[in-house]
């Protein structure tokens, strides 16, 4: 096993001239519960934008470090019933910390509860993306639990939007969808998207709260926050919940606070938290899941495939057109 780490690192939050690949020092003694992974590849979530431009200093990595997600093989255990059981196994993982090192590397350390287990059917390159499915799965397990029948999201257009459409298809669950563009709009009505509504449109959210009233909706995901966390929570139907989960926005949530004197709730959606608590057989079939339904439901339509070292050059692709282009890094051997 090579004793150094090379990986994607910033000097300066929020400024990404200074990016650099650094050789980090191993250390001899990984922490109780944290396993090392000899990576594979690596993909490109909106939260690392949020960190690699300043936001979200809690989650910023070891060695300010870069990325949240990949997959690769345990090659070795800091201890612990859990980390140990990893040890050989192909995996998905998030890092999520300070203790934590990032997945834009040939290497990286990382708590072994945000770590799981991929089957034979799936390979590397999919498994990169797996958290993104876990994610779905979490909010899909939220609908199931509160027995919701309809569904308001906005950011529909992007990966876990349109994902969120097939799954909810699938199962006989309505919902309603909200894009910031017109030609987004017609990129889900050409899938097959019954309720698409255009924010750029005067008077959408009337339509769409209309629509929550007819269709019952008491379930919602704000991918954006800002102005639209308060009208998400108005369309919903009481007794209603609103999940946050991203900021695509980079503004604070706001509502009105006469809104909040109703039968509704706004709560936060972390994934972290929740495969917390979940032990390792049932993550493992939560992937198994992902595996069988991958091609139906999480499919992802990667525009290109690049090496850390080419990084920076790429990023600019992704930041001026996030619809359909998600980046898959390469990023054993580096």
């Amino acid at each position: 096993m090579t004793d150094k780490l090379r990986a994607l690192t910033i000097d300066r939050y929020g400024d990404i001239n200074s990016m650099t690949v650094k050789e980090l020092k191993i250390p001899k003694d990984i922490p109780e519960n944290f396993v090392l992974i000899r990576n594979e590849f690596a993909s490109l979530h909106p939260a690392d934008e949020y960190i690699y431009m300043g936001n979200f200093s809690e989650l910023r990595l070891s060695h300010n470090t870069l990325g949240l997600n990949g997959s690769g093989t345990v090659i070795k255990s800091g201890g612990g019933v859990l980390a140990n059981s990893l040890l050989n196994k192909r995996v998905t993982f998030m890092t999520y910390g300070p203790n934590n090192t990032g997945s834009f590397a040939n290497i990286t350390i990382v708590d072994a509860n945000c770590v799981v287990p991929i089957p034979d059917s799936m390979n590397f390159e999919q498994a990169a993306g797996a958290i993104y499915a876990l994610t779905i799965e979490y909010m899909m397990n939220k609908i199931r639990k509160g027995n919701h029948r309809a569904v308001i999201q906005n950011v529909a257009c992007g990966y876990i939007g349109k994902a969120m459409i097939k799954y909810c298809t699938r199962n006989g669950i309505s919902i309603i969808n909200i894009v910031r563009r017109s030609n987004q709009a017609d990129l889900l009505r050409e899938m097959g998207c019954e309720y698409v509504f255009d924010s750029s449109e005067e008077g959408w959210e009337t339509k769409v709260s209309l629509l929550a009233k007819t269709l019952k909706a008491t379930i919602a995901f704000d991918g954006v926050a800002g102005e639209m966390t308060g009208i998400l929570y108005d369309c919903l139907c009481e007794p209603g919940v609103l999940y946050v989960y991203g900021l695509l926005s980079n503004q604070p949530c706001l509502i009105n606070p006469m809104s909040l004197i109703k039968e509704k709730k706004i709560k936060g959606l972390t994934l972290f938290g929740w495969l917390n608590k979940l032990s390792i057989l049932k993550k493992t079939k939560l992937v198994e899941k992902v595996a069988r339904l991958y091609d139906q439901v999480f499919f992802v339509n990667y525009c290109a495939t690049v090496d850390i070292n080419t990084f920076k050059d790429t990023l600019q692709c992704y930041r001026d057109r996030k619809t359909n282009s998600k980046i898959l890094l390469r990023t054993r051997g580096i």
